[in-house]
């Protein structure tokens, strides 16, 4: 679990005028997340926790089927890459805002 160091994002919030992006956001706990967006990260990253869904997904489509359908695959994948996606965008209050 990464240690995150929210006196010095307090720090640089304070004198960098730009919005503050939080790289390797994957595995951070909800609380974690509200608060560094409450305390004013304008991203989060969470790329690897988005392959790892698209992976996984893959991999136990692969293991349970008898027969490979890649239009099957795909949707199963796309899916699970989309409920990743959807629960972040809520958790990090971003819903309805695009």
């Amino acid at each position: 679990m990464p240690k995150i160091e929210f006196e010095l994002f307090e720090k640089l919030r304070k004198v960098i005028p730009v919005p503050l992006v939080v790289h390797g956001g994957t595995g951070l706990k909800d609380d974690v997340f509200k608060k560094l967006i409450s305390m004013g990260a304008a991203k989060i990253n969470i790329s690897t926790a988005l392959k790892i869904a698209y992976c996984s997904t893959i991999a136990k489509y692969c293991a349970e089927s008898e027969k490979m359908d890649p239009l099957k695959l795909d949707k199963a994948a796309y899916e699970a890459v989309k409920e990743m996606a959807e629960g972040h965008i809520e958790l990090f209050g971003s819903k309805g805002r695009a």
